[in-house]
């Protein structure tokens, strides 16, 4: 909360000294701030007055950051339409400015929140043009998250044997770049495959492996995650 007000009090502060320039970058800080509380919508509001500014000044790359940080907010509160509108708005900008490293991370969001919507074929088309742009672009980390994305999508098909080689693709660039956590997401994930599949026993070996990781990093929310697959 601290930290918030002293951010408000900066911006006060450059409004009154006609910092134009770093009054929309403030508004952003108090977004993320109040987004952390959890005060959803008045993050929103503070990122929407950010991209006034942005769009005012002609400023597009800060423009498109802005919509996709609302498309994300509306994505955790489940509001996957004004999600995918918000996503929309940035990938679309993102593609005039050719911005390819913020497109793959647009395209990725989309496919998630259609994901989310059960709209399957959407996502997949979403997560393909990610993966497409990862691979053009030689993105090895986002290559790692577009497969694993991919295998936990054909899932929801039963496709269980091509989820197996999605999540072998994502494994290796992980391995290759040292991306702990996405070990980690592999192991939850794989855990949750094998429950599908009836293999019960490698699911809960795997699942015991990731949970003791979890731990060792400190991070509940997967953790949490993590037993709901072993034992619900």
């Amino acid at each position: 909360d601290s930290a918030i007000v002293n951010l408000e009090k900066g911006k006060i502060i450059a409004e009154q000294h006609r910092l134009e320039s770093r009054i929309p970058y403030l508004y952003s800080n108090i977004a993320n701030g109040k987004n952390l509380l959890g005060q959803n919508l008045e993050a929103v509001k503070m990122f929407v007055k950010a991209a006034g500014m942005y769009q005012a000044r002609g400023d597009s790359n800060n423009l498109a950051i802005i919509y996709n940080n609302i498309g994300i907010i509306f994505l955790d509160m489940k509001r996957y339409q004004k999600a995918i509108e918000y996503f929309n708005l940035a990938s679309t900008i993102n593609e005039q400015n050719g911005n390819v490293e913020q497109l793959i991370i647009n395209y990725g969001n989309i496919g998630l929140a259609y994901k989310n919507l059960d709209s399957i074929h959407l996502a997949k088309v979403n997560y393909l043009k990610s993966k497409e742009l990862s691979e053009k672009n030689n993105d090895e980390s986002e290559l790692s998250r577009n497969f694993y994305n991919l295998g936990n999508l054909v899932i929801m098909e039963e496709y269980y044997m091509l989820a197996e080689m999605y999540f072998d693709s994502a494994a290796y660039y992980c391995n290759k770049n040292n991306i702990t956590y996405g070990l980690m997401l592999l192991d939850m994930a794989r855990s949750a495959l094998y429950v599908k599949e009836g293999k019960s026993q490698i699911a809960i070996t795997t699942g015991l492996s990731a949970l003791e990781k979890l731990k060792a990093y400190d991070m509940p929310y997967e953790m949490a995650s993590m037993y709901k697959i072993l034992y619900e």
